[in-house]
């Protein structure tokens, strides 16, 4: 929601499906930084996903994804950006929530 032209964070891990269409590319950020409750959030709906392509150096966690498990509706790959999966929260402020939270308004 956009309130004075100021995007508000999100509510909840789940809200970033609102932005992934067809065809997206992620760039999600790397090693500590993994939003891992959006990206479980994404993998959960990979079902009703259609050729959603993820880049991340160095994650921390395996995910099914990584290895195919999901075909072309949700895959790792290496190329351009359409949207950009960011945490904005301090290290260590009060864990996941917060990441979920304050996730950046797409």
């Amino acid at each position: 929601m956009i309130r004075s032209g100021i995007p508000q964070p999100a509510t909840s891990a789940t809200a970033v499906l609102e932005h992934v269409r067809p065809g997206s590319d992620l760039i999600v950020q790397p090693a500590h930084g993994e939003p891992v409750t959006v990206l479980d959030a994404i993998e959960a709906a990979a079902s009703e996903l259609e050729r959603v392509s993820v880049h991340q150096a160095l994650p921390v966690h395996d995910r099914p994804y990584h290895a195919g498990a999901f075909g072309d509706r949700l895959r790792t790959i290496r190329r351009r950006a359409l949207a950009l999966i960011a945490i904005a929260a301090p290290p260590f402020r009060d864990g996941l929530r917060a990441a979920a939270r304050d996730l950046a308004y797409l």
